[in-house]
């Protein structure tokens, strides 16, 4: 959504937030979170490049990042899914890195 949609759109779907940042920054972020879910499922999928699973502790940087966002802005509506999306992403770092690593080729 944030790589192609207009802003106004955006802010209409209850994306708030979004018309206090500059464009360039909300365009910057789309494809950042498109290449690190890439990030997380190829090196699962292919056991090509394992080491590219810390693409879930940069997801999970990124929950954190906007659970004081949202906080500091008393958008508590959204609190639980970044609580939910910070969950699975520590959940596959620790599964990945702990449990079940994935073996290279």
């Amino acid at each position: 959504m944030k790589l192609l949609q207009p802003i106004d759109v955006l802010v209409a779907s209850g994306l708030t937030y979004i018309a206090t940042m500059p464009e360039l920054f909300i365009r910057f972020v789309g494809p950042m979170e498109i290449l690190d879910a890439i990030r997380l499922i190829l090196p699962t999928l292919t056991r090509i490049l394992p080491k590219l699973m810390p693409a879930a502790v940069g997801l999970s940087i990124v929950q954190v990042g906007a659970l004081i966002l949202h906080a500091s802005r008393a958008e508590f509506v959204v609190l639980p899914i970044n609580v939910a999306l910070l969950v699975l992403a520590l959940f596959v770092v620790w599964g990945r890195s702990r449990k079940a690593p994935i073996a290279s080729r």
